[in-house]
């Protein structure tokens, strides 16, 4: 792999051309295969370079490895750390992007494959050198995670959930670039994750959207307090929907889903915090509060009348209730369109629950909690699966 396939380029007339910036293409002294280098990817200009690229009177033999012309703009490499004024969400973007473009040569760096040489401009090397060191890093996180095989009581679950996902997950282009602008998530997002999918693979269905997902689900969050101070006012406004607001606009950029992720792991992100019964999301508005969406849980539209839990629907007729309270019609409620923000949610509510301290008492509360609102939050038999799962930890038999 050449270095102008994982890095993006921009093209640049011959008179704008400026010492240190980095050719992205190969200029020869003869057209013949073979020939000495005039230029080639990866070299920083200087003004003896850029003297031989202009004046093609003086060195009338230069050529374009690629056959065009002499005087059409150079390919110039992109690197978007050099850059001056940072914008997180552009950042991330742009970051995550090249991190999946150079993937394969970190796993060669990783790996001892290759050595990396002096045609490669020394930013190049700073860029694979710190994301395959940082997959050791994270590898290292994951394996001090073994500890959450308290979670994952049977040799089934674990093999599925560690071994499977979260193990492979630690050369994610994606993981990659997150953690590293937000360290400190890593940690909270393994737990997520190792629960979450734990409670999938009890309740039979594929775990990896709600691992990966518990892994990136405080993304919108994190990029949040980093574009806006904490406690100001867009801050707040933005607060309550901040995963709707930016998941979609990082994870998608350009309308386009980043290559390691699906449509079902962003869906599940944005709904973190989605009742099946239904949420309302409002904003300010000429001083009072107006309803801008609401949701409800997957498959919640076309439930099964036949065989109704009346705590659901009665739930579910006071969110309706309230919708027309506040001039909004039940009609325009959007489904949810993926199962998997439910076991992610779970998993959230239950690590807060709990998080004062892991012990029997703290943890049979938090059971009896989610037990309460099975069906409600998210559907009954993930929330047994959770039960299940702090239950063979705890306790000899499932909290009720």
């Amino acid at each position: 792999m050449k270095p102008e396939d994982f890095l993006p380029t921009r093209e640049v007339q011959l008179h704008s051309l400026e010492p240190n910036m980095v050719i992205g293409e190969t200029f020869r002294y003869d057209q013949k295969s073979g020939a000495p280098l005039a230029a080639e990817v990866g070299l920083v200009l200087t003004e003896h370079i850029i003297d031989i690229l202009r004046d093609h009177r003086k060195y009338p033999n230069v050529t374009r490895e690629d056959g065009r012309s002499r005087e059409a703009p150079i390919r110039i490499l992109v690197f978007d750390s050099a850059q001056q004024e940072k914008d997180i969400m552009r950042d991330l973007q742009e970051d995550i992007q090249s991190a999946e473009r150079m993937s394969p040569l970190v796993k060669k760096v990783r790996d001892g494959q290759i050595a990396l040489m002096r045609s490669i401009d020394e930013r190049v090397k700073a860029f694979a050198t710190e994301f395959a060191s940082f997959e050791d890093e994270l590898q290292k996180e994951t394996f001090r995670h073994r500890q959450l095989r308290a979670f994952l009581f049977s040799e089934e679950v674990r093999q599925q959930v560690y071994d499977r996902f979260l193990v492979p997950l630690n050369e994610d282009p994606v993981l990659n670039v997150y953690f590293t602008y937000f360290p400190n998530s890593r940690e909270r997002g393994l737990d997520v994750a190792s629960l979450a999918g734990a409670i999938c693979v009890l309740a039979g269905i594929d775990p990896y959207p709600a691992v990966m997902g518990g892994l990136l689900n405080n993304i919108g969050e994190d990029v949040l307090r980093v574009k806006h101070p904490e406690g100001s006012p867009t801050y707040r406004s933005l607060y309550p929907y901040r995963d709707l607001a930016l998941v979609d606009r990082i994870l998608r950029p350009g309308g386009e889903i980043v290559d390691s992720l699906t449509a079902d792991i962003i869906e599940a992100i944005r709904h973190r915090e989605t009742d099946r019964v239904g949420r309302i999301v409002e904003k300010e508005s000429d001083g009072g509060r107006v309803v801008v969406s609401a949701y409800i849980g997957n498959g919640m539209r076309h439930r099964d009348y036949f065989s109704p839990d009346r705590r659901v629907e009665a739930k579910l007729d006071e969110f309706k209730r309230e919708l027309v309270r506040r001039k909004f019609s039940p009609a325009n409620v959007e489904e949810v369109p993926t199962i998997y923000n439910e076991p992610i949610h779970l998993a959230i509510a239950f690590l807060e629950m709990v998080s004062q301290g892991r012990t029997r008492l703290n943890v049979l509360n938090a059971c009896k909690k989610l037990y309460a609102s099975r069906g409600l939050c998210a559907g009954e038999d993930l929330t047994i699966a959770l039960l299940n799962v702090a239950g063979k930890k705890y306790f000899k038999q499932q909290p009720t």
